[in-house]
C-alpha cells in the first residue's frame, strides 16, 4: 500500500513539473495543455483508486483505477502500477490462506 501511496505522489509531482514548464514560458501551446488536463484527469482516477483501495472490498477496482491512472506517467508511473500489483497479490495470498483448512501431518490422524 505505501509503494502505491509514494506511486501516487510521484505522479502529482509529474504533474507540478509539467504545470511548471507551462507556467514559465510566455504562450502556451493548446496541444500542450491538454496533455496537461488530461495527465490532472487520469492523476484523479489514480487518487479515486488510491482511496478505494482503503476498503478491503474494493480493493481490486482500486487497484485497477491507479493502474489506469498512472499509465500516462510511464516512468513514474510504473512505481504506482507495482505497488497495485503488489497490493492485489497480498490481498490474494491473504484470502487463499484464510480459505485454505490447516493441513495435518497425518501422524496424529493414526493415532
Amino acid at each position: 500500500m505505501i509503494t502505491m501511496m509514494i506511486g501516487v505522489v510521484l505522479n502529482l509531482l509529474g504533474i507540478l513539473t509539467l504545470w511548471s514548464s507551462f507556467t514559465s514560458s510566455y504562450y502556451m501551446d493548446p496541444a500542450l495543455q491538454d496533455v496537461f488536463y488530461l495527465a490532472l484527469g487520469l492523476w484523479g482516477v489514480s487518487v479515486v483508486g488510491a482511496v478505494l483501495c482503503l476498503v478491503p472490498a474494493t480493493r481490486r477496482i482500486g487497484s485497477t483505477l491507479v493502474s489506469i491512472g498512472s499509465l500516462i506517467f510511464f516512468p513514474l508511473g510504473l512505481i504506482a502500477m507495482i505497488g497495485a500489483r503488489k497490493m492485489l497479490l497480498e490481498q490474494k495470498s491473504r484470502e487463499k490462506t484464510d480459505r485454505e483448512p490447516p493441513h495435518s501431518t497425518g501422524y496424529s490422524d493414526l493415532v
